[in-house]
């Protein structure tokens, strides 16, 4: 019996992780597990590595997706220590959609009482706070600067061990970006009977206020993920915000 996970989908929030996990464990190597998220190396850390391991009891190929875990400034250590091989699933989606779905998300879960535009000028006070609440919940802006989070994984982890892919190529190519993940988890290729997309909001196809300010409040970060990740977003409308560009293809770092 395996005494961890193979894999981990590490993030990010709001960029396509419930669905992907989804698809995962409907392959027939992996093993199907309803629990997604364990916030093992964020909440539940005290309680100590048995705790964790009695959710990977299997023969099978096994994992865990907490997209909590990219954001967290001490997960990346926390994994390296207990499980250095392990492999690093990455969905990556505009960061200025992805603040907007994420506030919409908050909204609807009765967290977010602010107008958007006065939740990301206040974000930063917010969390100032250092209140797990607050970072959890409020954090719009900061969730989004991946090149900033990636670098401290990139810290404890070969380049090999990350696979990055964009939300967007997901989105629209689902089995073909299930077919990445297998071969990056050394898995026979398996056509996904439900791909079904999941916890899907309506909200996404709403217009997005603040796409300037928030576009600047992005744009070191964007600079940096192109430069040292190859990745890149075309700014379009404000209603149709992203597109990916770019093949879609194995990409780790």
């Amino acid at each position: 019996m395996k005494s961890g996970p193979d894999f981990i989908i590490i993030g990010a929030q709001k960029c396509g992780t419930t669905s992907l996990y989804h698809y995962l464990i409907q392959h027939s190597q992996i093993q199907s597990r309803k629990r997604k998220e364990l916030h093992f190396f964020t909440s539940y850390y005290g309680n100590g590595l048995k705790w964790y391991q009695q959710f990977f009891r299997t023969k099978k190929v096994c994992g865990e997706s907490t997209p909590y875990y990219l954001f967290h400034p001490n997960v990346a250590e926390r994994i390296a220590l207990a499980y250095p091989t392990v492999k690093l699933i990455v969905l990556l989606r505009e960061p200025v959609e992805r603040a907007f779905s994420h506030y919409n998300h908050e909204v609807s879960r009765g967290f977010e009482p602010l107008s958007f535009e006065t939740a990301i000028a206040i974000e930063e006070t917010r969390l100032a706070t250092g209140q797990q609440s607050a970072w959890q919940h409020y954090s719009y802006v900061a969730r989004g600067k991946y090149a900033e989070q990636l670098g401290i994984y990139r810290q404890y982890f070969d380049y090999s061990q990350i696979l990055l892919l964009k939300s967007e190529d997901f989105f629209a190519h689902p089995q073909a970006t299930v077919d990445l993940v297998t071969e990056f988890l050394e898995l026979k290729k398996q056509r996904i009977a439900d791909l079904k997309p999941q916890n899907e909001g309506e909200y996404l196809k709403a217009a997005i206020p603040s796409v300037d300010t928030l576009r600047e409040r992005f744009a070191v970060d964007l600079a940096r993920l192109q430069e040292q990740f190859g990745i890149t977003w075309q700014q379009k409308s404000q209603s149709t915000l992203s597109e990916s560009t770019g093949q879609l293809g194995l990409r780790t770092i």
